[in-house]
């Protein structure tokens, strides 16, 4: 097998030695190799209780092209999702495990660490309350009643009106 390039590139008597002696010692084992017509082979051994070894050659080929197919799709979509323009969250179990730059932006902090593992609801809580607390700052300093400010713009809509008017420069 190792003459006919089973084993890849590779120093013939160096090999079968490392083969030789894995199988000595009798311990289990698993690899994948890639045959010279492109097959992907997984190996494994196992070694029988009263003695001998059982060893296992698996075509895992259509696996292996699947799972690169895979890592490529996810490389793909993280960069679509880190060059986004919208502000994009990824969560499991309500806590942040991903954010891109536009979602630093949007919740002002300085890196993604600040973000990951925090709750989503800590987190937008934690907006609201900003929020209200600059409609409140708002209120003080013009008298208007405000209902909503969009802190991006400055514009602020008033309490049982249509009107807006920016305050903030």
């Amino acid at each position: 097998n190792v003459r006919r390039g089973e084993y890849g590139a590779c120093d013939e008597e160096d090999k079968v030695r490392e083969m030789v002696a894995r199988a000595r010692e009798m311990q289990p084992h698993r690899f994948r190799r890639t045959r010279p017509n492109g097959r992907v082979i997984e190996v494994v051994g196992t070694p029988m209780g009263e003695g001998g070894f059982v060893t296992t050659y698996t075509d895992v080929t259509e696996q292996e092209l699947a799972e690169r197919a895979l890592r490529l799709s996810e490389q793909r979509y993280r960069a679509l999702a880190e060059l986004s323009p919208a502000s994009i969250l990824m969560l499991r179990q309500r806590r942040i495990e991903f954010a891109n730059e536009m979602a630093l932006r949007l919740w002002g902090a300085g890196s993604v660490a600040e973000l990951l593992g925090r709750s989503v609801v800590d987190l937008v809580a934690a907006g609201h309350r900003f929020q209200e607390a600059v409609k409140g700052a708002v209120e003080e300093k013009t008298g208007l009643a405000v209902a909503s400010v969009d802190l991006e713009t400055g514009y602020v809509r008033r309490r049982a009106s249509r009107e807006t008017r920016r305050v903030v420069n």
